[in-house]
């Protein structure tokens, strides 16, 4: 079984690699998000960005300062300012950030209800007209960061996130192939525990890599509609 992690940049201008997106309406973002412009036009405005991501151990930290250098030297007037925060910390620094005059200018953003929450802020800027030319090369996949079909991120990295399996024990349960749907995994699961195998086991002990499968599980399982 595989699924894709999908995590976001919400910025106002950044290399390709990453996303485009940006703060918008109140506050410092604002007059960023306008001096961006200036300094397009004009080409004389300088402009200073900061940007929020979880880059803050190597070789992450690294990867992200020399995107930031790189697109610098493309861009002279604009300078890009890294704060590097643990993933955790986003739940609770960014609605507070949002609810100031001064929210980060680039943020990391993964997505779904969350970012749903942040665009009521108003402070995050609508960048479907200006991804329009290219978005649809990303597929499906951009949808995560779309609400009410507006778009408002950009994943820039896809994560598979799969199962080893043994044939012998797939043979002993009767399965004959690998699991292909939700449906036949369920079905494959009511096999392995019939003949007395554990179907699926996870042995990262207590590191975060676990949340992959609980969180594709829910995606999958759970039903979208408010209850």
């Amino acid at each position: 079984m595989r699924g894709s992690r999908k995590p976001a940049i919400v910025a106002v201008a950044v290399a390709s690699a990453l996303a485009i997106a940006a703060c918008s309406s109140s506050g410092s973002s604002s007059s960023s998000s306008t001096n961006a412009s200036s300094s397009s036009s004009s080409g004389s405005a300088k402009v200073t960005l900061t940007w929020w991501n979880n880059g803050n151990t190597q070789p992450l930290l690294g990867v992200w300062r020399s995107v930031a250098a790189e697109f610098h030297a493309s861009h002279p007037n604009v300078t890009i300012n890294i704060d590097a925060i643990q993933s955790d910390l986003f739940t609770t620094k960014m609605p507070i950030a949002l609810k100031s005059d001064k929210p980060p200018d680039i943020f990391q953003q993964w997505g779904g209800g969350q970012e749903a929450t942040q665009v009521k802020s108003g402070k995050v800027m609508n960048i479907t007209k200006l991804v329009a030319p290219w978005i649809g090369q990303l597929g499906s996949a951009a949808e995560g960061w779309q609400v009410n079909g507006q778009q408002y991120g950009i994943p820039y990295d896809l994560h598979m996130v799969g199962f080893w399996y043994r044939k012998d024990l797939f043979t002993k349960a009767g399965i004959a192939s690998p699991p292909t749907t939700m449906t036949e995994l369920g079905a494959d699961v009511t096999k392995l525990k019939a003949a007395h195998i554990v179907p699926i086991a996870v042995g990262s002990k207590d590191r975060w890599p676990d949340a992959f499968w609980w969180e594709y599980f829910a995606l999958r399982e759970c039903p979208t509609a408010s209850t």
